[in-house]
């Protein structure tokens, strides 16, 4: 295939030799459907791309809607756009495009299934997980389908509930093969549980379990202790957004020396330890991300710059300690307003737009770019490009903050 394609591409070239100056010349290419299918491949993976394209001709919309385009369109891309961000005010979640026109979703188009009562837990892959403690079950939701998979808790997980009314889920979800047209056929659910070490303990167990659509059952439940850092409420502080590093899912919640980590193969958590450097760095200041190869890492707001930690595991030859290192500093003061307080203490309140103190509001991991609400809104900086993009004028600080990347034509 590939051969045929740069023969007919150098037979391109020698014609538009033969025919310079003339017209017929670059209406040549169009004329070879995979000549033309390869140029429509190119197309900006964005809502619009698809729909204007179809709209061109008859002979265009049959390629563009052939099933294996949309597969190979994904492919060559690879990246998802960020189509918007869901946020959560006191439980009640909306999705807030970020797109321009044309290629703006409205709002309304990926409102939030309705239930008696849901917490919006984050979204990968083009899905999102809601979950409903007082159905003790898990809502995998994909936003363009709107398709709903509700997953009853393991048997494991309803008992401690029914006995402990304290207890406090959290978790995440990833998508698994998508079909010819972009749908997710199957998906893996990862479900935390914490509760606290009775009434008088410094510590806390996190139970995490594994259920895989595509058997439709919960795996082994695995363990670990914890200092009670935080308090167990209907949202803990504490809690971080997961971030998948190789096979493995690190953050969930933190405390000053330790993340988790939950190991997909092996399904067992563990324990990463934090720089000491950022021990007492609250969640707002702080988030699990990328390094620039796609390794784990660790970003700290401070007042005028962002540095980003790199990790190197430990080898036989080390004290048995991961090892990280700075691996860079992005300043934020030769791009976006600081403010006029020297602090980033999240306990200042802020008398003024120009004293609005700059908190992190999420990650991005398909795009590996920082979220950061600002004195004029919602900021994106690109971690390996270090380029920012304002997203959103909005100044309200969100309690849970979801960007949400997928490949969407509009249309559909």
């Amino acid at each position: 295939m590939a051969a045929s394609l740069l023969l007919k591409f150098r037979a391109l070239i020698a014609r538009c030799f033969l025919f310079l100056g003339s017209a017929p010349a670059p209406a040549l290419a169009l004329e070879d459907d995979d000549l033309l299918l390869e140029i429509l491949l190119r197309l900006p993976p964005l809502p619009s791309s698809i729909l204007r394209a179809s709209l061109v001709c008859k002979r265009w919309r049959r390629l563009v809607s052939d099933p294996g385009f949309s597969s190979r369109f994904r492919a060559h891309h690879r990246t998802p756009p960020l189509l918007g961000f869901f946020t959560s005010y006191d439980g009640h979640g909306k999705f807030v495009p970020t797109l321009g026109r044309p290629d703006r979703i409205p709002g309304a188009r990926f409102s939030l299934p309705t239930c008696e009562f849901f917490r919006f837990l984050g979204c990968r892959h083009g899905l999102a997980l809601l979950d409903s403690p007082r159905r003790l079950e898990a809502v995998v939701w994909d936003p363009i389908t709107r398709r709903q998979t509700a997953v009853a808790y393991p048997p494991e997980f309803t008992a401690a509930a029914a006995q402990n009314p304290m207890c406090h889920f959290h978790g995440t979800v990833l998508g698994g093969d998508a079909d010819a047209h972009g749908t997710v056929s199957s998906f893996r659910l990862l479900l935390l549980r914490l509760q606290n070490i009775g009434n008088n303990t410094d510590h806390t167990n996190v139970f995490m379990c594994l259920y895989e659509s595509g058997t439709g059952k919960w795996g082994n439940i695995s363990c670990a202790v914890v200092p009670r850092w935080y308090s167990i409420t209907p949202y803990p502080h504490g809690m971080l957004p997961s971030v998948l590093v190789d096979n493995t899912l690190c953050g969930f919640l933190h405390w000053p020396t330790g993340i988790l980590e939950f190991d997909l193969d092996s399904q067992s958590v563990g324990v990463i330890q934090k720089p000491e450097s950022i021990h007492s760095c609250p969640e707002t200041l702080f988030r699990v991300v990328h390094t620039d190869d796609r390794g784990l890492g660790l970003a700290v707001l401070e007042p005028s710059s962002i540095k980003v930690y790199g990790r190197r595991k430990a080898n036989s030859l080390d004290d048995g300690i991961d090892e990280w290192m700075l691996q860079k500093t992005i300043q934020l003061d030769t791009m976006i307003q600081m403010p006029r307080t020297s602090s980033l203490d999240p306990t200042l309140r802020p008398t003024s737009d120009g004293d609005r103190i700059p908190t992190i509001l999420g990650f991005d991991e398909d795009n590996n770019a920082i979220h950061l609400a600002t004195a004029t809104g919602v900021l994106m900086i690109q971690l390996d490009s270090m380029q920012f993009t304002k997203l959103s004028d909005d100044r309200r600080d969100p309690f849970y903050y979801y960007p949400y990347t997928s490949f969407f034509t509009l249309g559909n």
